[in-house]
């Protein structure tokens, strides 16, 4: 019965990371999810689902570590931050490499009210392009 009920749990546990491979942006989601994958591979017998299972989460886990060319836009006047990476300053256009996740950009502008995008970054996608320009003047007169 408990051999049974460790099969269950892991066999959920795998799934649920198949299901929602974003979390593994998170450090602690992918280290579990090696975890789960080393887990896998050392039941025994395995069998087709635990197997089929095993192959789909190393996928997942090798999608979330593959970094994917993002292009950001601008106008050379707008400061522009990208929580989780940092300041990227002023620029026309802006190439970067982004591992998979939930991503916003934030751009400020003296005179300018601030914007955010913000921007989800999907394993195996191609190229983003995303554009965070301060357009809107503020108005001075009270």
């Amino acid at each position: 019965m408990l051999r049974s009920q460790a099969r269950w749990q892991l066999d959920r546990e795998i799934q649920q990371i198949i299901d929602e491979p974003l979390r593994l942006a998170d450090n602690a989601v992918l280290n579990h999810g090696q975890q789960l994958l080393r887990d896998a591979y050392q039941v025994k017998p395995q069998g087709s689902r635990i197997a089929s299972q095993a192959k789909e989460l190393q996928a997942r886990l090798d999608a979330a570590q593959r970094p994917i060319q993002i292009q950001l836009q601008s106008d050379n006047q707008t400061e522009v931050t990208l929580y989780r990476i940092g300041k990227l300053g002023s620029f026309a256009n802006h190439t970067l490499q982004l591992t998979p996740g939930h991503y916003t950009a934030v751009g400020s502008r003296n005179g300018y009210r601030d914007v955010r995008e913000e921007f989800t970054v999907m394993p195996n996608g191609t190229t983003k392009i995303i554009t965070i320009r301060c357009t809107e003047r503020i108005s001075r007169d009270g």
